[in-house]
């Protein structure tokens, strides 16, 4: 069993954890902590003044200091969003002000240049004043907009939105955990570059680095398709990687290569310890030569590669690994992994919510924990098939402590990601330290620089062709896979008590693994009995034209006003078909009458499974004998014509205009109706009674 004393900051790293989950989920709007006081000093009185009670009642000394830190997650959660501080600029911005900041960001180049402004002072008329907070920006391509230079921009500050439709991409979630609440679409006219140079020295230096070294990829390999996943593995700039590239590294289980995080810098960190110890042997007084000169190779990786938060928090995570075993070699390698992510939540607790740190310490505690067992497994005398052993084993691990969470987020599963990390693996093995080379001779010749580039060019071409020719068997990945939190957490609680069982051998733990699967059936046979009897409406915000779905089972038949791309229904409609387990998408065409299982359309009309929907404007001026219980208005109507409306949920349209939509809310605001405007995003609507 676990050794819960060698373990001390995974011990205060749980209770830490659930406390800001618990203030996450409340987001209660605090303006003082000082009502957690009494929890907060409580457990230092007992222990250092009350001495006694400590050892006599360790028990409630205990549950004490895990409320303490209950408490501290809890606060910490509450009140890290920059909306809460008294500075933030969207509590001073009226009208017509002009926002000044620091474009702290490198410009991602899409359609646009978009970036996040540092807001450092608000101007009102004739006066400035200091102000905080960070501003999403978008610029037009053509900006000149780059790192360190102070704008000003002329706009307001729009909240971001939500998903646009129904358990899709929410981009508002996910700029919440960034800490970054408002953007703003800046016009041509309505900035101005006043500064230059600015903001942090060493960013200034990393993201010179950066540009140089992509130079100097694109000199070796031109614009082509391994320039871009180069670009990606070792510099981790993405804006040259095509969309038929990442679908073949997310189909392969090979994404993370293409994400400078923890692989990258694990390799660089075990690379560099090897090389040192090469140097400097392994004597105990030069320890501290090699662990200087290591952190010092990690961290210059981490500003080669722009210091982007996933790259920071992996520097910060092996930095304190190799500290923690280079003062006491003793000391459990769980606990320094603990002890790292104690100290990343602590500074930054939206951490916890980013897929990036949760795969990152979950691969990393699978590594190192299941690893040895699975590389016991099979001996083989070969050092050839040892050594591909050894890289399966340790994907395989990290595939245990990782696959419930990358189903819930990616909803797929690689099947061939044993194959794919005998490639990936060596090949960002060498890829790495081989780029850094060549980046390394450039400062000296470049003629020398591009001869070993041409090999490197070689091995990117090998290892491309490797992924894309795994990626064409559709066999080798399950897609379309749905896991609740439920789920999540029941598949979580067998991997855990797997890691027990290889540790104790205790029969005991197979009757726990047998009740859990007994709840992950249950769970799974109450959703495909959910999904069987579900009646429902869906409703899609697509621009410039009118979609719902109706859902019946595990069928979607779908209203469109107009014709849609497949390409643009399949990611307007992926994330809800995922969701639903919808097997079936059958396209209904608005001029023709129809009667399918469940639905039945005359005109304008629709009844489905006993809900009369009725489309505005008609397409047949004959009367309608039936009452509808929801009214679609999907263009302009005359004012007058709100008085015959009598269904008692009204639906407005894409191309209701959003001064339209509040007038015919103001003219309905006496009245008990439930009206939703599609510019607001789309929704589902439950018709089973």
């Amino acid at each position: 069993m676990l050794n819960w004393k060698a373990l001390p900051f995974l011990r205060l790293l749980m209770p830490l954890i659930l406390g800001i989950l618990l203030g996450d989920s409340l987001r209660l709007n605090l303006t003082s902590w000082w009502i957690f006081a009494p929890f907060l000093i409580l457990p230092f009185l007992i222990r250092y003044v009350w001495y006694p009670m400590a050892y006599h009642h360790r028990v409630l000394y205990g549950l004490l200091a895990n409320i303490f830190f209950i408490c501290l997650g809890f606060i910490l959660i509450t009140f890290y969003p920059e909306t809460q501080q008294a500075s933030h600029y969207s509590q001073h911005y009226q009208k017509g002000d002009t926002l000044i900041g620091l474009v702290s960001q490198v410009p991602t180049r899409k359609k646009r240049k978009n970036t996040v402004i540092e807001i450092l002072r608000l101007s009102q008329k004739d006066k400035q004043f200091t102000v905080s907070g960070q501003l999403y920006a978008s610029f037009p391509d053509t900006a000149q907009i780059a790192y360190g230079q102070i704008v000003t921009v002329r706009v307001v500050p729009q909240k971001i939105k939500g998903a646009r439709n129904p358990y899709a991409f929410s981009f508002k979630k996910y700029q919440y955990y960034q800490n970054i609440h408002f953007q703003s679409f800046i016009k041509p006219n309505a900035y101005q570059i006043i500064a230059v140079k600015q903001g942090n020295p060493l960013l200034h230096i990393a993201y010179g680095l950066r540009t140089r070294c992509q130079g100097v990829l694109q000199r070796i390999m031109g614009n082509s398709r391994d320039y871009g996943i180069a670009s990606a593995l070792v510099l981790g700039v993405k804006d040259q990687l095509s969309d038929d590239t990442k679908e073949a590294f997310a189909s392969t289980g090979s994404m993370h290569v293409l994400a400078v995080s923890g692989l990258h810098v694990g390799i660089i960190s075990i690379g560099l310890r090897w090389l040192m110890i090469k140097l400097l042997g392994r004597r105990k007084s030069r320890r501290w030569y090699r662990i200087t000169a290591q952190l010092l190779g990690v961290w210059f990786f981490v500003l080669l590669t722009g210091a982007s938060a996933s790259v920071l928090r992996a520097g910060v995570m092996f930095s304190i690994l190799e500290i923690g075993l280079a003062l006491d070699r003793r000391t459990s390698i769980f606990n320094s992994i603990a002890a790292s992510a104690y100290l990343l939540l602590t500074w930054n607790p939206f951490l916890l919510f980013q897929v990036g740190f949760q795969l990152s310490y979950l691969a990393l505690t699978g590594i190192v924990y299941f690893q040895p067992y699975i590389y016991k497994l099979l001996v083989f005398k070969s050092n050839i098939l040892n050594f591909i052993w050894r890289l399966t084993s340790v994907s395989i691990a990290a595939q245990i402590s990782t696959f419930p969470i990358s189903i819930y987020y990616f909803h797929q599963f690689p099947l061939s990601f044993f194959l794919s990390g005998l490639v990936v693996v060596p090949a960002a093995t060498l890829l790495l330290p081989f780029s850094i080379f060549v980046f390394l001779v450039d400062f000296i010749s470049h003629g020398v620089a591009d001869f070993l580039g041409t090999g490197l060019a070689f091995v990117y071409q090998i290892n491309s062709a490797l992924i894309f020719g795994l990626s064409s068997f559709q066999w080798l990945r399950l897609e379309n896979l749905y896991y609740t939190v439920w789920t999540v957490l029941l598949t979580f609680g067998l991997v855990f008590i797997l890691g027990l069982w290889l540790k104790s051998r205790r029969k005991q733990l197979i009757f726990y693994a047998l009740g859990i699967i007994t709840l992950l059936s249950l769970e799974r046979n109450m959703l495909t009995y959910k999904a069987e009897n579900r009646y429902e409406l869906a409703f899609f915000s697509v621009p410039k034209m009118d979609v719902f779905g109706l859902i019946s089972a595990r069928k979607l038949y779908r209203y469109q006003s107009d014709t849609i791309a497949p390409k643009k229904w399949f990611y307007t409609s992926s994330a809800l078909k995922i969701r639903k387990g919808i097997k079936t998408d059958t396209a209904l065409l608005e001029k023709e009458n129809f009667v399918f299982e469940s639905v039945l359309k005359s005109n304008n009309i629709w009844n489905f499974q006993g809900s009369i929907i009725e489309l505005i404007p008609s397409i047949s001026n004959s009367p309608s004998l039936l009452k509808p219980n929801i009214t679609f208005i999907q263009k302009s109507i005359d004012p007058e014509r709100l008085s015959q409306i009598k269904a008692d949920t009204i639906i407005l349209g894409i191309n209701i205009s959003a001064k339209e939509a509040h007038e015919i809310k103001q003219y309905f605001l006496s009245e008990d109706r439930y009206i939703r405007h599609l510019k607001d995003g789309g929704f589902i609507l439950n018709l089973n009674h």
